[in-house]
């Protein structure tokens, strides 16, 4: 059979015949079954030993899981077609690394390798401009502070509350923002010189890999079974809290309004719950997790 991560890039060029090429693989994928746990545990099994069947067997059967990811970039210089051939490819190169003995799910892991072939095709596509190093920093400074006065606030930040907090003039900011909407592939050299990479600037402290996903998701299961032994009001508080509902993090504020209660009573219970979690037989199974942080 053809490589899978190739199948979307074959057919002519023009728009007709790209989308009647785009129904006849979505015809063809639809019916592939999904896999168990024990199945992806057994096929990484025989990946890494080299069997090509049981690689074709988990990409093939994740076809699906690229289609839903491609669709969030359309729209961005690249038909949908092109961007579900980028994410096989990241699907496949995420089948031959997963490891299967982490305990995370198959897909948990190739979400990262499949977005990152999505997004090095559309830098590559948009011919984007080249960062000197420096903007980058600002960049991942300006990230982690917009993430602070979000939960702070309750909201998205403006512009001018983003800049007071990062010591700048709001339209160095804006400079700033504007360059980050490009999508920037780890590999793109910088202006440093062509040995040089974002992947290498950034990797330790910003860069999402795969293995951050699979400790994060790891510690998210731990966390909701010591969960279990919480009241449901001070269970549901923490998630919210933190956001282990695979939502954004909710104020203290916004966690009241929702439960009928002033800030300082959610602060109490939030308190409260923290400390039953420190028991020595609910921190067993995060403390982990937590030396990592």
């Amino acid at each position: 059979m053809p490589s899978t991560a190739s199948r979307g890039k074959e057919g002519p060029k023009t728009p007709g015949s790209r989308r009647s090429a785009l129904e006849l693989y979505l015809k063809d994928i639809a019916y592939n079954t999904l896999l168990t746990s024990q199945q992806e545990f057994d096929l990484a099994v025989r990946i890494r030993a080299g069997d090509r069947r049981s690689l074709d067997k988990m990409v093939e059967s994740n076809l699906r899981f690229v289609i839903t990811i491609a669709k969030e970039y359309q729209g961005r210089g690249l038909p949908l077609e092109d961007l579900i051939a980028e994410g096989n490819v990241g699907l496949v190169r995420a089948a031959t690394r997963y490891d299967e003995t982490v305990g995370v799910k198959f897909t948990t892991y190739a979400v990262w390798w499949i977005r990152q072939g999505i997004l090095s095709a559309l830098a590559e596509k948009a011919r984007m401009v080249r960062l000197p190093v420096n903007k980058i920093k600002h960049l991942c400074r300006l990230e982690r502070i917009a993430s602070g006065l979000k939960q702070e606030l309750g909201r998205e930040p403006t512009t001018e509350e983003v800049a007071k907090g990062a010591e700048m003039q709001p339209k160095q900011v804006q400079d700033l923002l504007d360059a980050s909407r490009w999508h920037v592939s780890l590999d793109t050299p910088l202006e440093d010189g062509p040995d040089t990479s974002l992947l290498e600037i950034i990797e330790d402290k910003d860069a999402v890999t795969p293995e951050h996903v699979v400790m994060h998701q790891a510690m998210v299961d731990e966390v909701r079974s010591a969960l279990e032994s919480l009241s449901p009001r001070e269970a549901q508080i923490l998630k919210l809290y933190f956001g282990l509902n695979t939502e954004d993090p909710m104020t203290l504020e916004q966690i009241g309004n929702q439960f009928s209660l002033t800030k300082e009573r959610v602060r109490q219970i939030r308190d409260k719950a923290l400390a039953a979690l420190k028991h020595p037989s609910r921190m067993r199974k995060i403390r982990v997790y937590l030396m990592e942080n």
